[in-house]
């Protein structure tokens, strides 16, 4: 299940289905000189290099923790050229491309059904509709998309959809959440906010679908943090204060939380769901960490450096059911 931070409206043209497999680390450029932005994390190890001229945009893992699908595009967020789309076994280093498509899939979602599921932005006119569509793991697709909306996030088992609502009243933008059924097609919306100077983003599902995580700014300067929202209660839960955030996701038990903070340097943080005792794993000086992806067994953290894909072992960095961490946070 991924979760990437939203690029607004969204869209995309699909290019003719191609597929091969490349041994890891084909068509890189990494170099092999020491820079400043070093990446500092113990218990890991890199499982995708750079490519070539292309930024890594996106990831997600498989039901079953064993594979990671890694979206690399060329262009800016706004209007990228062509994205590449892998499946990689981070057990065995297989690459399998599973589709190219000259423009950007934004929010993917790998579904307990196999399906993979990814945004299409309306603002670039192609062949395919704007909305969200179905793709099945071995890279065809079907003939409709799923859900006539350009901003959605699926919860692993596929019953659910959370949706980013925009529209304008009177003088004031208004932004929301809605969740719909996708077995009854039933839709509610959970929570809104209005004012122009607000932004608000979809990044994770508890694995339990009960809550999702946001990403919300209300403040001048700027300051984004992350909150819950129980899907039941519409209670939403502040659970970062100042500085920037960016990607977050849920531990599959829910009992912690992985997630982006910059301040002076890049971090990536482990705190408690209720927001509590945050402890930095992994720092580096300026070189982004993106796609803070929480797989399914629990056992590994993804996140790209640098372009780059790596791993965070749980087990060993964080303990057997925590362990060293509760230590420091009982």
């Amino acid at each position: 299940m991924t979760k990437m931070i939203l690029f607004g409206l969204l869209g995309f043209i699909l290019l003719p289905m191609m597929f091969c497999i490349a041994p890891i680390g084909a068509d890189v450029n990494v170099s092999t000189t020491p820079t400043s932005d070093v990446l500092q994390f113990l218990g890991g190890k890199q499982v995708a290099l750079a490519r070539k001229d292309f930024k890594t945009t996106g990831l997600v893992w498989s039901p079953d923790s064993t594979r990671l699908a890694i979206a690399y595009s060329k262009g800016g967020e706004r209007w990228t050229t062509l994205t590449s789309f892998y499946q990689l076994n981070v057990y065995t280093g297989e690459m399998v491309l599973l589709t190219e498509m000259d423009h950007a899939m934004h929010l993917i979602s790998w579904l307990q059904d196999d399906h993979i599921a990814f945004n299409i932005p309306f603002y670039v006119n192609g062949d395919l509709e704007s909305g969200t569509w179905l793709m099945r793991s071995d890279g065809s697709l079907p003939k409709d998309y799923a859900i006539d909306r350009d901003v959605v996030l699926w919860s692993l088992d596929g019953k659910q959809v959370a949706i980013y609502g925009f529209e304008q009243e009177s003088n004031k933008t208004k932004r929301s959440i809605i969740i719909k059924d996708t077995m009854s097609d039933l839709e509610k919306e959970i929570f809104e906010i209005k004012g122009d100077n607000v932004s608000l983003e979809i990044l994770d599902w508890s694995l339990d679908a009960d809550s999702i995580l946001l990403l919300l700014d209300t403040e001048y300067p700027s300051n984004n943090d992350i909150y819950s929202l129980s899907l039941e209660t519409s209670e939403r839960t502040r659970l970062t204060k100042g500085k920037q955030h960016g990607s977050a996701s849920w531990s599959p038990d829910g009992e912690l939380i992985a997630y982006i903070e910059a301040d002076y340097q890049i971090f990536l943080y482990v705190m408690k769901s209720d927001g509590s005792c945050p402890i930095s794993y992994v720092t580096t000086t300026s070189q982004n960490i993106g796609s803070v992806e929480w797989s399914p067994d629990g056992h590994w953290i993804a996140f790209i450096w640098n372009e780059g894909v790596y791993l965070l072992d749980t087990v060993e960095v964080l303990g057997t059911d925590y362990s060293r961490y509760k230590a420091k946070c009982p």
